[in-house]
């Protein structure tokens, strides 16, 4: 009933059979009239946009109404477009028959509240008979709320009285609250992510270049750290609730910029207080290491956690574009990986320099490496939690190189080949054990195994490559990323050269180039086996240009000195 249901009830050329494949006829004025409704099974009704209190209360009476007269049916309803100036989740609620109270939700989201618009598309044609096999989305299940009767001393249920107890109000409200915040920050997260990262860099950038041309090296290291602990802070800030003052929604961010801004600097402020005010300071190693520590357990424990953090993060999954709900994006991938192997080759070269290099320390420092590789992996990898196939490879093999590299053995082309096929064995082992759960609770790793078992896998791999190549092409910004892979990559295999002279002093700690070709390594396949695997690059090199920085100003100017000796702060 109604245009917009017209355009819903349409076949694939787009024309429409007969009215009654509406659900309904419209009334006199023209508007939608479910007590006109025909003998289909299905009934379409568009309600209009919600634009003020009076267009609100037009639709409580509408669905009021479609209620009364399909009592025994399943209502939904679905808000599926956006209406205001941001996009931003919109309402999406059912009821009827054998759906339990609790929170909507799907296997494309893995999110309680949360839900993706094909997901409606399948529920419906499920529901009707047919396979929604074919749509991109999954069917909408319910995760109930507790059981509030309980039974008797007869067995049989108490009365229940038909008012709503304090605690089931209560929990209506938190529940409300949630999705509120989840709605304003997910609206508000796409419009503020250039202007903070903008500002937050060139604040950084001004602030070392002031510090550096004063002499003023340790405290250009205190900044450095800063920088790098920025973001850890992003995710951090979604525990505080600076969206509410709900400016987004009408295309306004300037006091949710400065709310967002405010909650970063305290964040950044303690992991800095973290990181300089125990005894790992009198290292140059030592701050950074602490950050990146942080930066690994609050990414990891967002991921085995649900992922609630990420997905409010302005460095996180951006539900509004329906790319990922759960589990590991590309950016917080770059961030992850790169963190752990600057920890595991800080804490490889403090393993090494304390030993004086003798044989068992080698082998501490490689399992060491080992360990915070397969933990990162197991975290990004495993289906419940990071379900991210395009970060196993990465940074298995990036992390036995450096074990590789730490226990002195020659990166010789075949022991590179069986780790590379190491690392893609790991991978597909996730998928294939994600694939045996079956169609119900599989991830996109199982959907993957399936279709190379069915004969797609080359249309997906072929799409992924033409999303990677197309980035390049549309943001020319990216291959910023790609020069700086490039001069690093020239700077580590080169160390007498220009661009290898300033890191040259970095070498002289052990592990530390051998840090580097991991680095490398890992965001060179990280690049080439995600579809937005350039976004890995870029915020790699950020992540890990903060870390050196704040060793390399902490060293002696001259060869001569000591290394690790404070310079002049």
């Amino acid at each position: 009933t109604g245009a917009a249901a017209a355009l819903a009830g349409a076949g694939p050329d787009g024309a429409v059979d007969s009215v009654d494949a509406l659900g309904g006829q419209p009334g006199p004025s023209g508007e939608p009239d479910p007590q006109r409704s025909g003998d289909c099974r299905w009934q379409l009704v568009a309600g209009g946009p919600v634009e003020d209190a009076m267009s609100a209360a037009g639709l409580d009476a509408l669905v009021e109404s479609v209620r009364e007269q399909r009592p025994e049916a399943l209502l939904v309803v679905a808000g599926v477009a956006d209406a205001g100036a941001a996009a931003a989740p919109r309402l999406l609620l059912a009821s009827g028959p054998g759906v339990p109270a609790g929170e909507l939700t799907s296997r494309t989201t893995s999110q309680p509240g949360l839900a993706h618009t094909p997901d409606l598309t399948a529920t419906l044609l499920a529901a009707a008979g047919a396979d929604p096999s074919a749509t991109l989305g999954q069917q909408l299940r319910v995760v109930p709320d507790r059981a509030v009767p309980a039974p008797g001393d007869d067995g049989a249920p108490e009365p229940v009285d038909p008012r709503p107890s304090p605690a089931v109000t209560d929990r209506v409200q938190d529940r409300l609250q949630d999705h509120r915040d989840v709605t304003l920050a997910a609206a508000a997260v796409p419009q503020l992510t250039g202007p903070v990262l903008t500002v937050a860099a060139v604040t950084v950038l001004v602030l070392l270049a002031g510090l550096l041309a004063a002499d003023r090296r340790t405290a250009a290291a205190v900044a450095a750290t800063a920088a790098q602990s920025v973001p850890a802070a992003t995710f951090l800030a979604s525990l505080v609730p600076w969206w509410r003052d709900g400016a987004p929604l009408s295309g306004r961010v300037g006091p949710t910029m400065l709310a967002l801004s405010l909650v970063l600097a305290g964040l950044v402020l303690g992991q800095l207080l973290l990181a300089w005010a125990g005894p790992w300071r009198r290292h140059p190693l030592g701050p950074p290491a602490v950050v990146a520590a942080v930066t690994v357990v609050v990414l990891s424990l967002d991921v085995v956690l649900g992922s609630r953090l990420g997905l409010l993060s302005v460095l996180g999954l951006r539900p509004t574009t329906a790319g990922r709900f759960h589990g590991m994006g590309n950016a917080g991938l770059g961030i992850l990986a790169t963190s752990v192997l600057l920890l595991a080759g800080f804490l490889a070269s403090r393993t090494l320099a304390r030993a004086h290099g003798v044989a068992a320390a080698r082998w501490a420092a490689a399992a060491v490496v080992l360990l915070l590789g397969l933990l990162a992996a197991t975290v990004d990898g495993v289906p419940v939690w990071g379900a991210d196939f395009g970060g196993v490879p990465p940074l298995l093999l990036a992390t036995g190189l450096l074990a590789m590299l730490v226990l002195g053995l020659r990166p010789t082309p075949l022991r590179v080949l069986l780790l590379g096929l190491a690392a893609v064995a790991g991978a597909g082992a996730l998928m294939v054990l994600d694939w045996a759960r079956g169609p119900a609770a599989r991830t996109h790793l199982g959907d993957f195994v399936q279709a190379v078992l069915d004969g797609d896998a080359a249309g997906i791999v072929r799409g992924k490559l033409e999303q990677s190549a197309g980035i390049l092409r549309d943001y020319p910004v990216a291959w910023l990323a790609v020069l700086a892979l490039a001069v690093l990559a020239v700077a580590v295999a080169r160390p007498d050269s220009a661009l290898g002279r300033p890191l040259r002093p970095l070498w002289a700690l052990p592990a530390l180039r051998a840090t580097a070709c991991a680095l490398l390594v890992c965001w060179l396949v990280g690049w080439l086996v995600n579809d937005s695997g350039i976004a890995i690059v870029g915020v790699g090199v950020a992540v890990a240009a903060c870390a050196v920085l704040a060793v390399r100003t902490r060293l002696p100017v001259t060869g001569g000195d000591a290394p690790g000796r404070p310079a002049r702060g």
